[in-house]
């Protein structure tokens, strides 16, 4: 889990720092993942490195990266899930959530950060156990299709439900 990057003149410095802490708090719930504390990757906070650097030297299968964005009298909160190895996203998400509010909804935005990721490392491990497994590669191929359509679908169910 890197920072959120605040792309505001600093007017949601504190959501920014405030969101970060809370989705690593939620990930941290979720007890078959390990997640790092913000101490250990603040050296990356300026974001100079790659993904795939970043990952090597934290010794992590997969990062989390977001950003904070003013518009209008609103805030959007970008979250991405990356695959450390490929590069991948595996997940990319967006919230809209008014300005006025946002101390309000901190929490729930994180915990829904949070929820997206895990359901989608659970996705990637399902697929990668059964890549492991798999006796042919036309089943591998049939698996990763049905998987797409399925994170395709689940992304639009869960950008209805996002916070507003």
């Amino acid at each position: 889990m890197l920072y959120f990057k605040d792309h505001s003149d600093g007017q949601f410095t504190t959501f920014t720092q405030d969101l970060t802490e809370g989705v690593v708090h939620e990930l941290a719930q979720a007890e078959p993942l390990e997640v790092l504390p913000l101490t250990s990757v603040r050296p990356y906070r300026e974001g100079a490195e790659g993904t795939r650097q970043v990952a090597r030297e934290l010794e992590v299968g997969a990062l989390v990266e977001g950003s904070v964005t003013g518009v209008g009298d609103s805030v959007r909160v970008t979250a991405q899930l990356i695959d450390a190895e490929s590069e991948a996203h595996l997940a990319s998400q967006e919230w809209v959530v008014p300005a006025v509010s946002l101390e309000s909804r901190t929490r729930r935005v994180a915990a829904e950060i949070a929820n997206q990721i895990r359901h989608n490392l659970g996705a990637e491990v399902r697929a990668r156990q059964l890549v492991a497994a798999a006796s042919s590669a036309e089943v591998l191929e049939l698996y990763r299709r049905a998987s797409r359509i399925f994170l395709r679908e689940a992304a639009v169910d869960w950008k209805d439900d996002r916070v507003g």
